[in-house]
């Protein structure tokens, strides 16, 4: 039996998801598992930020037991070939099954009755093992130090390392904003002063954002020193550099929220989030 794993959204969501392909590869019922990363090439939402396929770049033994794969039912769909499609999975029998995430065709589900493989598919992926999940993300830090000893990693990280506090605070704009869904300035800079306010020492904040320049003039009279931190070539870059930071303010992003999770050095009490938000639950432990 196969087991096929979607990849989408940006490299939180798709760290996560390699998370949960890496574990059910170890159940013993599938034969291999698959990533299904069509996604990518087909993205049409004018409101959503296009994103990339970023774990193609990450080295070490993730993806040993794991191949790229491009599912034939996303193509057949995609096209609208809806007899091509009939023919291939009804006769042929390869067909995978979504029995986890969002998708509500009813044709799938018919066939699901016929049909062994299974098809995983979400943006949350369940049963997180907080601490596993942690292990995980190390792992995915260590297999790559040859990027995280860029120019840019080295230039922030001797800055950071520097201070007594440093402070990510991680700004999420791009989609959110234009969906309405973009956490004001004035919270973040409440979120600063109360920080401030509980420290023997003034603090310095490095600010993450998908909207360096949005930061740049909406802190630029802020009475804290402030390090803008610019868009880095690959995402885990700035992951790594948000984890060795010894707090963090974060939005509702999962790459936030995971890179504070990969931190060695924040307990739980040193990272503000939004407890309201489903995903926070992830920090329960640290």
């Amino acid at each position: 039996m196969k087991a096929i794993v979607q990849i989408s959204g940006g490299f939180g969501n798709q760290l996560l998801q390699l998370y949960f392909a890496k574990k059910i590869n170890n159940v013993s019922k599938y034969t291999n598992v698959d990533l299904d990363t069509l996604f990518f090439s087909n993205q049409h939402n004018p409101l959503i930020d296009k994103r990339e396929y970023h774990l193609k770049y990450i080295n070490g033994n993730l993806n040993e037991v794991i191949n790229e794969f491009t599912s034939w039912y996303w193509n057949s769909v995609g096209k609208k070939n809806f007899l091509s499609f009939f023919w291939k999975y009804f006769f042929n029998g390869n067909f995978y099954v979504p029995i986890n995430g969002s998708n509500h065709n009813i044709f799938k589900l018919f066939v699901k009755l016929f049909f062994n493989n299974h098809y995983y598919t979400g943006i949350w992926q369940e049963d997180i093992n907080n601490e596993e999940l942690r292990v995980f993300l190390h792992s995915v830090l260590e297999d790559n130090e040859d990027i995280i000893y860029s120019k840019h990693v080295l230039y922030f990280k001797k800055i950071i390392l520097q201070k007594k506090y440093s402070i990510a605070l991680c700004i999420r704009r791009g989609d959110y904003e234009k969906l309405g869904l973009a956490k004001p300035f004035e919270e973040y800079k409440e979120n600063m002063d109360q920080i401030a306010a509980q420290l023997d020492e003034e603090p310095n904040f490095f600010i993450f954002s998908d909207d360096i320049n949005a930061c740049r003039k909406a802190f630029e009279n802020s009475p804290y020193e402030i390090n803008f931190v610019d868009q880095s070539t690959h995402p885990i870059e700035n992951f790594y550099l948000i984890s060795i930071c010894s707090k963090a303010i974060i939005s509702r992003s999962s790459y936030e929220l995971l890179a504070v999770n990969a931190s060695r050095k924040m307990t739980r009490n040193d990272i503000y989030v939004d407890t309201n938000w489903q995903l926070s639950n992830i920090l329960e432990g640290k």
